[in-house]
């Protein structure tokens, strides 16, 4: 939200950008004209997250903005509520579908997954006349929503810079024979193979003792992420940066920046199976080669640049991934339609237009 949207809004004329949510990494910094309000700062199930909704009706309150991005469901219910007698401008962004997250990932117990993905979807049925726009991040939600229809704009999580020169690398091998540094980021979380990549890199090593993996990220379930620690406890080659607090993204590009490659694990999921995560983008940007499940629409990402070697995580040999990575060549062209330059002129034609009414 701070890297992308708040610093995008920054351009137009005479603004001030509140930014309300979980404890902010020393990445987001308060400066002229963004300021920072922390209305969560525990973990995702923690009975104090109740009280951040009345947290946020105080802020809105004081601040009274004028408009407001929604980036989460849980706030839809007290943003409308302010709405109606202040008149602000909504726009909810949706990151995620909600429905098929809770619904088919287990961060919240079974046997209320069905009755909370439901509420979900019903409560943003029920608001849709009341949101002015959406921003859908997923090319796919277009057809996955109908609350949404006629009033959105797909504005994708494409790559940010922020201060790393990306280095040229047409044409980059990989010699299996060397050291080669693996990298995981970003959300550190079973549904995104984190435990398929351990297990993969464990069997890697066997058959070369150069081979080592460092995991950075974030892991909002603290059950996974002690799991996360007891698995590689006894494997000094693989390396865990975060877990339980969030990570400054400057720290995950320099990871990007210095490793090999980079894994993409994530397992069939319904929750998943449409989504273009940020880190493809991120990879393609800085030339770093990467792993992928055969997802073809990520295939179709990465293909025309020869980005990635595409792998099954269940039933692969890592010996055949090994012999696969040195028979391939990388980045034949150069990676396009990666950066958010061309999303942050669709988002402030969007916000200006709305403001203009």
């Amino acid at each position: 939200m701070y890297e992308k949207f708040a610093k995008s809004l920054l351009k137009l004329n005479d603004v001030e950008i509140h930014i309300a949510g979980f404890s902010p990494t020393k990445d987001s910094k308060a400066e002229d004209k963004i300021f920072f309000h922390t209305l969560f700062s525990e973990s995702r199930l923690h009975i104090s997250r109740i009280g951040a909704q009345l947290k946020l009706f105080r802020l809105l309150l004081k601040v009274k903005p004028q408009l407001m991005i929604i980036t989460t469901y849980e706030i839809l219910i007290v943003s409308i509520i302010y709405k109606l007698f202040s008149g602000t401008v909504l726009i909810y962004d949706i990151q995620e579908n909600y429905y098929r997250n809770i619904r088919f990932t287990p961060t919240f117990p079974p046997f209320i997954r069905n009755i909370i993905a439901s509420g979900v979807r019903f409560i943003e049925m029920l608001t849709r006349p009341l949101i002015d726009f959406y921003l859908l991040a997923e090319r796919n939600y277009e057809s996955e929503f109908s609350f949404s229809k006629n009033k959105s704009c797909i504005i994708e999580n494409k790559f940010k810079n922020e201060g790393i020169s990306p280095v040229l690398k047409q044409e980059l091998r990989i010699n299996p024979k060397s050291g080669i540094r693996f990298l995981y980021s970003g959300t550190i979380a079973e549904v995104y193979g984190i435990f398929k990549t351990i297990e993969l890199i464990i069997k890697l090593h066997e058959l070369n003792s150069n081979i080592t993996l460092t995991i950075i990220g974030y892991s909002p379930k603290k059950e996974t992420l002690k799991v996360v620690k007891s698995e590689i406890r006894n494997y000094p080659f693989i390396h865990l940066l975060g877990g339980d607090t969030p990570v400054a993204h400057s720290d995950i590009l320099n990871e990007i920046h210095n490793s090999d490659i980079g894994i993409l694990s994530y397992l069939p999921n319904k929750s998943t199976e449409n989504c273009i995560p940020t880190k493809l983008y991120e990879y393609l940007s800085l030339y770093l080669p990467m792993i992928i499940p055969p997802n073809p629409i990520w295939t179709s990402i990465t293909s025309p640049y020869n980005a990635s070697v595409t792998f099954d995580f269940n039933n692969s040999k890592p010996e055949e991934l090994l012999e696969n990575l040195s028979q391939h060549i990388f980045f034949t062209s150069k990676p396009e339609h990666t950066s958010w330059d061309s999303e942050e002129i669709k988002l402030l034609q969007i916000v200006k237009t709305i403001l203009n009414r």
